[in-house]
């Protein structure tokens, strides 16, 4: 996949017209996407409060660019799949914890009696295999989303764009001047 740089005079220029953003076919829809980003400063504070200060600004203040997106017919519920993707694999992982959980405490009682080391054990193994054999499948079969890379006040640059899509440049490589 590729990046986009759009200016910010090209970020509603798109029409039903130009290819899809995703995988370069003809589009057939046009999206309005408000695209985010949350990103700290980048400045080393050595005083711990300083540090919590830019946490909390990059949390209250984000970065946010509205773009209209060209997609396909296959293409238009982009976002809202990964999304019901992501919400699924995470809601899979909680119920199997509450599962492990509810068997733990069938077989050996409360997890919290200092004497019972084998079910904390056990919780902790299971927690581990759970989070491995949901989380590799989810990164293998879940591609990631257009999304923003960078905003600033002159446009935004976008990842995950199709390498035929008009104007779109590999990673890492230079696009002139």
């Amino acid at each position: 996949m590729a990046e986009l740089r759009l200016a910010d005079n090209q970020l509603h220029g798109w029409g039903p017209h130009s290819p899809c953003m995703r995988c370069g076919a003809p589009s057939t829809c046009v999206v309005r996407k408000t695209f985010t980003q949350r990103q700290m400063s980048g400045r080393y504070y050595r005083n711990q409060l300083l540090r919590q200060l830019d946490f909390l600004l990059m949390l209250l203040t984000p970065r946010r660019k509205d773009v209209t997106v060209p997609l396909c017919d296959r293409h238009k519920g982009h976002w809202r799949r990964y999304n019901l993707l992501v919400a699924g694999f995470a809601l899979s992982l909680l119920v199997f914890y509450a599962g492990l959980v509810a068997v733990l405490v069938w077989k050996w009682g409360s997890l919290l009696e200092p004497r019972n080391k084998d079910a904390v054990g056990y919780l902790v193994l299971g927690i581990l295999v759970g989070a491995v054999a949901l989380i590799v499948p989810a990164a293998i079969w879940v591609k990631a989303p257009i999304r923003a890379k960078w905003i600033d006040e002159r446009g935004i640059t976008l990842t995950g764009v199709a390498d035929t899509f008009p104007g779109a440049v590999k990673p890492g490589q230079r696009t002139g001047g």
